[in-house]
Order: structure tokens, then sequence, then C-alpha cells
């Protein structure tokens, strides 16, 4: 499954940097403010595990951008369930072709800290989180369009001494 995933996003990257052979020079998303609104779904060693996240991000280049992403995370336990919060600051780098396209693929790492308790015990975890995806922009191209859909996949490296793999989805808003 997540090879098909990366397969997918790496696809989405070669078509949308095929039309930058003929560039023009623009600023592509550089001093913009980004809001990301997203959820996924995940089964992680037997239990069902809900997100949901919201992202602000400010462009600093015309591909890089710093983003800080609050996420919520709710796992069943059978009996019982989990909830846990997460702050996760991240660099984003986005292939943003020359010439417009409505398609933009991103590849980011960073870092999060989570907490959470499920009623018997509490944590405080650590650890890296990295993501590739792509945004499609609604109505237009990235320079004529302030709304995008995104597919992503993400993963969190070592929560409980497990690797969450998470396939998000969301709403982007440009400013």
């Amino acid at each position: 499954m997540y090879k098909v995933i990366l397969l997918v996003c790496a696809s989405l990257l070669l078509v949308s940097l095929a039309p930058a052979t003929m560039a023009q020079d623009d600023e592509g998303l550089k001093d913009k403010f980004e809001l990301q609104a997203a959820a996924a779904w995940a089964s992680v060693a037997d239990i069902d595990v809900t997100a949901l996240a919201f992202n602000a991000g400010k462009f600093l280049t015309r591909e890089l951008e710093a983003q800080l992403g609050f996420l919520y995370l709710r796992g069943d336990l059978g009996g019982g369930s989990a909830s846990l919060w997460a702050i996760a600051p991240a660099a984003v780098y986005n292939f943003v072709p020359k010439t417009p396209s409505s398609v933009v693929p991103y590849v980011g790492l960073g870092w999060y800290y989570l907490n959470g308790d499920s009623g018997s015990y509490e944590t405080d975890e650590n650890g890296l989180h990295f993501f590739v995806g792509a945004k499609f922009f609604l109505k237009g191209d990235y320079k004529t369009s302030n709304q995008a859909i995104f597919l992503e996949y993400r993963r969190l490296q070592d929560v409980f001494d497990q690797n969450i793999d998470l396939v998000w989805a969301g709403f982007t808003n440009f400013f």
C-alpha cells in the first residue's frame, strides 16, 4: 500500500515538473501564508487511529516553507480509547514549477512532541516525522488560485516504539 502511495506521489512530481522546461521567472509562493485542515485514519498494532490536523505555514522563499502543525490522534483500544495531541514544526520543500501549474508536489521533515493519556497511563513522546504529498489547486494554478486540496503520506517515527503511517487528505488556503 505504501509503495503505491509513494509511486503516485513520485509520478505527480514528474508530471508537475515537466512544464518547467519553458520557464518564466516568477516568485512562486514566496511570502504567502498557508492554512491547512486534514484528517486521516490508520490501523497501528491492531489499534484504529483517527487523526485530525491543523497546519499553519509561511513561505520563506519560492519553494521553502516553515510550518507548524497541531495534531489530534484518537485510538480505539478495544475496551477503551486513548487521546493524544501533538505539536509538529517542519520544514517543507515545495517543487513549484516556474510556469504556473495546478499541481505542486512537496516533501517535508520535522520534529513532533506528543502528549496524551488513556486514563490508566500518561505519555510524553517526541521524534521525527517526514511526509510527501501534492497540492491540487482548485479553479486555476498556484498563481491564480488561493485554495487547494492535498493528499499526503506522513510517518511519525517511534511513537510508543511504533512507526505511525498516515495518509492525509485535506484542504488548504493561501493568503
